[in-house]
């Protein structure tokens, strides 16, 4: 299971404000100084979750941790530009850009209870709440365009259409983060189901009595949508079914049957699921347009929660 740290760049005290961008261009986090400080990106796994948190700013990037630290001291320096003669110590991270809606000093001592002065601290209590924060700024639109969503450089031109090609296409670097939640109502929820997904019965099987599933919220949680986290809300499923809930191509025809690129399937229902949410689904998140605009009788609710 990830972890969640905070990462302080000390940005405005060792190499001044909105240097934090170079971490984000690079694709890693970094420290300097004595091998203490290089132990302390030791720390770190894939997969665990870092908050750059910038002095005066706030959280203005999140990222994923791409590898174990390689133990190296760099010489050339990405991040640091002090004149001292001390390594700067490297991770590879994939970050998402936060700077223009940052999660400011305030926001963060009120729903985390504490900012960390340490370069690297784990965060141990309140990771739901973590994960809310985050998602709240990856849903507002307002502040996040899709284009931001993705990172892209191009690595050759694109060939003329009707050109002969040679030489291998373009190539594009894509960064995406992905919150995916593990709380003890969701772990819960899993077992239950065996790490089955409720509408394929697939689970992926990840060693010996070791398996993967995740959980789908119906009424998504933060941002706009401000769903609750428990079970009534909750599906156990396969990352492909998982990504055609959130993306609004999965349906609900009644509390047991969903609608997918109109096949209709039964789903395996071992606990009781909140009509409203279905409704809330339906309504909100499924992609009308694809289907004509005929989402039930008036292009709304499907009035589950009538049923």
């Amino acid at each position: 299971m990830a972890d969640y740290y905070y990462y302080n760049t000390n940005g405005d005290s060792l190499v001044g404000p909105s240097r934090f961008r170079r971490l984000i261009n690079e694709h890693c986090a970094a420290t300097s100084g004595d091998r203490r400080y290089g132990e302390e990106l030791g720390r770190l796994a894939p997969g665990d979750i870092l908050l750059m948190y910038e002095n005066q700013m706030g959280v203005v990037a999140v990222g994923t941790v791409r590898e174990q630290w390689d133990r190296e001291s760099h010489r050339s320096r990405v991040f640091y530009d002090s004149g001292e003669q001390v390594p700067e110590y490297r991770i590879k991270v994939d970050w998402f850009d936060l700077s223009e809606n940052p999660i400011d000093k305030g926001e963060l001592r009120e729903r985390l209870g504490f900012i960390s002065s340490r370069t690297i601290q784990r965060i141990v209590k309140k990771k739901d709440e973590v994960e809310r924060m985050i998602a709240e700024r990856l849903h507002d639109r307002s502040s996040l365009s899709p284009s931001r969503l993705t990172k892209v450089s191009r690595q050759t031109p694109p060939s003329e259409v009707g050109e002969s090609v040679k030489d291998p296409p373009a190539r594009m670097r894509c960064t995406t983060i992905r919150i995916v939640r593990d709380t003890a109502e969701a772990r819960r929820l899993k077992e239950l189901y065996e790490y089955h997904c409720q509408i394929c019965g697939e689970r992926i099987e990840l060693g010996p009595s070791s398996f993967y599933a995740e959980v789908h919220h119906i009424h998504p949680l933060g941002g706009e949508h401000q769903g609750l986290d428990e079970h009534h809300n909750m599906l156990v499923v396969c990352p492909t079914h998982h990504a055609m809930f959130d993306l609004g191509v999965a349906e609900f025809d009644s509390e047991n049957t969903v609608i997918i690129s109109d096949k209709f399937h039964s789903l395996n229902l071992k606990h009781r699921l909140a009509p409203e949410n279905l409704d809330y689904h339906n309504d909100k998140i499924v992609r009308r347009h694809d289907r004509g605009g005929a989402v039930g009788n008036d292009g709304g609710s499907l009035g589950i929660s009538q049923r």
